[in-house]
Formats: structure tokens, sequence, C-alpha cells
């Protein structure tokens, strides 16, 4: 009696091992698991601010808020740390009880009642680095899922920066078409006094009328596109609210040249790149799986096991150690290192290839924003002589000493060159996020400060 209160003592340690283990466990995995990202609040809760107005930084907080592929790569990253602690615990010991009833049949044609238990603790005692190639593989799915979600926070934030600049320069569109609609207003107010004192045409009139309702047709023209390019944003922040961007900064040339000059200097750190990289070290992981496959796995085991008929079991303790090796009667596995070997390969060649695609893509960014600033320079001059010259147009119509058609000729090249100026300067912008983007996006929000 006192091998079977023995036996009972070692089953209860034993029992209370394992439920130690496993509350230890379920409290690994709850800490691993973020926490769940809360319900997307409704559009009329929205993110958008009272004062209704948003730069980029604000933007950008409302749309990471409302992205639904951020929330996506969230939970993917929470997978993947579950899969890891999952992988760390597969060599626990694990806990066997098996119990049995039997009866065999002797020659008299009587039945022999048989029993048999076992209460056996196993553990792995040496796998030749099978169980640490998991964690391996385990390790490189996390920094995987990491990569991902960074990548696609990173294309998200360069579609809104394009997002806002061509909003942006829409509104500076329409205030130049208003500023224009407002001028032709005045212009032809004047010039209908002129007329009813017999100082100028009925002609003059009718054409500056002509010319009010083509200016009203091009601010109604642009505001639809605003409208439009606004519905895109309020889709990325997931509001319906009406708002306004704040327009882009008028930058000054040194501005502009100590952005180019950080360009040259920063070294690329892209989430792309970083995710060929994390396709590597998973490839990596996936070969020492497969050589791990091809190694014993030593095993060990402890407990208790009972033998006997109806009479009284008779416990005894038992040790064992196994071996188990399989031994593949095909080159399944030789074609699978194969297949992992072509991939690292295909994966070393495509992080070439994007190095180099990015580096191409900085040098072009930053001869088009050099081109850009002298255009920029050239046309602010343009302006300035534009200006004068209606200055004095406008003098020598109202004194009779220019025709209505020299005026608005004038003017017409004016709001042009103005449009050309708003048209550059989102270029401008436009350039810097494609350089920026080469370089991975990160420092965006410098840009619009």
């Amino acid at each position: 009696m006192s091998l079977v209160r023995c036996a009972l003592f070692y089953f209860f340690l034993l029992f209370f091992f394992c439920v130690r283990l496993h509350a230890t466990s379920e409290t690994a995995l709850a800490a691993a698991a973020p926490a769940a990202a809360p319900a997307a609040a409704p559009a009329a809760a929205g993110g958008v601010p009272s004062d209704k107005s948003l730069d980029f930084s604000k933007l950008w907080d409302h749309v990471q808020t409302a992205s639904l592929s951020l929330q996506r790569a969230a939970a993917l990253r929470s997978s993947a740390l579950l899969q890891q602690s999952a992988a760390e615990r597969l060599s626990a010991p694990v806990l066997q009880l098996s119990g049995q009833f039997s009866s065999s049949i002797n020659p008299d044609l009587k039945l022999t009642p048989k029993q048999q238990g076992a209460f056996l603790v196993t553990a792995p005692l040496w796998d030749f680095g099978r169980q640490s190639a998991q964690e391996l593989k385990a390790a490189a799915q996390v920094f995987a899922a990491d990569t991902q979600s960074a990548e696609g926070k990173e294309i998200l934030r360069v579609r809104t920066a394009r997002f806002y600049i061509a909003a942006a320069a829409a509104s500076d569109v329409v205030a130049e078409l208003q500023d224009q609609l407002r001028n032709a207003d005045v212009k032809l107010k004047a010039v209908t006094q002129s007329y009813l004192r017999g100082e100028r045409p009925q002609t003059d009139v009718v054409r500056l009328k002509v010319e009010l309702g083509k200016a009203q047709l091009q601010v109604r023209r642009a505001q639809d596109d605003e409208r439009g390019l606004q519905l895109q944003v309020s889709q990325l922040i997931g509001s319906s609210d009406s708002f306004a961007l704040k327009p882009l900064s008028k930058r000054s040339l040194e501005h502009w040249q100590w952005v180019l000059k950080r360009l040259t200097v920063r070294p690329q750190e892209t989430a792309a790149i970083e995710r060929l990289r994390s396709n590597k070290a998973l490839l990596e992981s996936e070969l020492s799986a497969l050589d791990a496959e091809g190694l014993p796995v030593i095993s060990g085991s402890a407990g208790v096991q009972a033998l006997g008929t109806l009479t009284p079991l008779k416990p005894e303790f038992l040790v064992q150690l196994s071996v188990q090796h399989s031994l593949p009667l095909s080159s399944a596995r030789d074609f699978k290192k194969e297949s992992v070997l072509a991939r690292l390969r295909e994966n070393r060649l495509s992080l070439d290839e994007e190095m180099k695609n990015r580096s191409d893509k900085i040098q072009q960014s930053q001869r088009r924003m050099e081109s850009l600033l002298q255009q920029l320079e050239l046309q602010k001059v343009q302006i300035a002589m534009l200006l004068e010259h209606q200055k004095l147009i406008r003098a020598r119509y109202f004194a009779g000493r220019a025709s209505l058609l020299e005026l608005s000729n004038t003017e017409d090249e004016l709001l042009a060159n103005r449009l050309e100026l708003t048209r550059l300067h989102a270029g401008l912008y436009t350039a810097a996020v494609d350089a920026f983007e080469a370089l991975g996006g990160k420092d965006l929000e410098t840009l619009f400060q």
C-alpha cells in the first residue's frame, strides 16, 4: 500500500505541475496578443476637428485611425505572435494517462480479465536542432508581419501625401479663379459706368459680360474638381463631414535647397527593403527546418504503470528512453531544399533590384526638383512683369488709348501664369514626395511643416 500512496503522491505532484504550466502558457499568450482594436467611430462622430481645417499631420492621424488595411496588418501580426508562442512550447512535457480493460480466452474457454493503467510524463531530450528551427521560423514570421505592416503604412502615408497635395493645389486654383472672377465683375461695373457716360462703346460691355460668364464657368469647373478630390480625402479618413485643407506653404528657395541636401545624405530605410530581408530570414528558417527533419529525436518518459487481473493492481515505476528517426524513401526533401535555395536566389536579386530602382528614383526626383525650382523662379519674375504690364494697360484702356482686347489678353496671360505657378508649386511638392517615398517616407510630415 505504501507503493500505491507513493504513486498517488507523484500523480498529484505531476498534475499540479501540468496545471501550472498551462496557466503560465495562457498568461504568456494573453500578454503576446495586442489589445483589440477599437471599433471605428461612425462618420458623424468622426475625427475632423471642430474648426474643419486639416494640415497634413492631422490628416495622417485620421487616415491611420480609419484605415482597415492597417487594422488587418495588426491582426496578422497578432496571429504571428501567437504562432511564435506556440512554437516555443512544442518541447514542453506531455502528460499521458491511459487505461485498458481486456479479457483473454484460455484453452478451457474461460475468460481471464486483465487491467492495465499508466501515468507517464514524456519530454524530448534532444532533437538535434528541430525545436530551434521551428522557433527561428516563427520569429521570422513575426519579422515578416512587422515589415508587411510597416510597408502598408509607408504606402498609405505616401498616398495620403499625394491626395493632400492634389486637393490643396485644387483649392489654390479655385482661389486664383475666384480672384479673377471678382476682378472681372469690378471691371464690368466700371466699364458699364463709362458706357453710361458715353466714354466706352457698348461692345465693351457685352464682351465683358461674356468674359464674366467664362470666369464663372471656370470657377465652377475648378470647384467641381476640388470637391472630387476632397471626396477622395474624405474616403481616406472615413468621414462625410465637410472640411478644408490648409494650403501648401510657399517655401523659399533656401528651404528647398536644404531639402535637396538632406536627400543626398540620407540612407535608404524603406519597408519594402526590410520586407525582402524578412523574406530572406523566413526562407533561411525553412531551410533549417528541412535540415532538422532528417535528424533523430531522443525522448524520455517517466511515470507509473500498473498491470494485473481482477486482483488489485501492482503499480511499478517506469522509465523509458526512445529514439525516433525517419528514413525517407524518396528525394522529396531534397527537392524542397532546392526550391527554397532557388527562392533565396530570387529574393537576393529582388533586393538588389529594389535598391537600384529606389536609388534611380531618388536621382530622378532630385533632378526634377532642381528643374522645377528654376522654373518657379522664372515664373515669379514673369508674373511680376505681367502685373506691371496689367497696370499700364488698364490705365491706358480707361484713358481711351488701349482697346479692351489688349486688356483682356494681358489679364488672361496673367491668370495663365498664376495657374502655372500653382501647378509648378504642387509639382515641386510631388517630386519631393517621390524622393521621400524612395527613402521610406518616414519624414514626410516635415515636408509640410
